[in-house]
């Protein structure tokens, strides 16, 4: 028997990287351009500006790289910690929960996408794909985290009697 389940995630899909790689080129082309055209036409307040709109961009671009989610279960509880938004984990007890289950979910529908969402069905925790750990606490709340791993997930689950 498994003592503990630990998963890590990050966004790595091939066409997302392509995209913010394309999005990166083009964004600095064109804020390259609207800087030197604002420097030489002495418009100090549009290139601060342009400036400020390039960082922010590339500051989404960075934390899209930069996330990831981790996952780790054992006879204590639950860990979830999604990196840059939660400083610290979050540790959920078996005690707090009520129902737990290995599901397959339809992320825009249910959560309006991935990442850290809020919606009618709780709260999510997903990077990418469609298996999640569904969890019920037992005041009603709801979260889900999605997992890579559903199979190894459930097969913990089922053999430390949590399912």
């Amino acid at each position: 028997m498994v003592k503990e389940f630990k998963e890590s995630q990050r966004i790595n899909q091939l066409w997302l990287r392509l995209l913010l790689g394309l999005f990166t080129v083009v964004i600095t082309i064109a804020m390259y351009n609207g800087i030197m055209q604002a420097y030489l036409a002495k418009d100090i307040n549009l290139v601060f500006a342009l400036l400020g709109i390039a960082m922010l961009e590339f500051g989404i671009v960075a934390l899209v790289v930069f996330t990831k989610l981790y996952t780790e279960i054992d006879e204590k509880g639950i860990k979830v910690q999604m990196k840059p938004f939660h400083l610290k984990p979050k540790f959920f007890t078996w005690d707090e929960i009520e129902l737990i289950s290995v599901r397959k979910y339809r992320p825009l529908a249910e959560f309006g996408g991935w990442g850290l969402r809020i919606g009618l069905n709780g709260t999510a925790y997903n990077i990418k794909g469609n298996m999640g750990l569904q969890i019920v606490f037992k005041n009603k709340k709801m979260l889900l985290i999605g997992t890579q791993l559903a199979d190894e997930l459930s097969q913990f689950l089922v053999s430390n009697g949590k399912i």
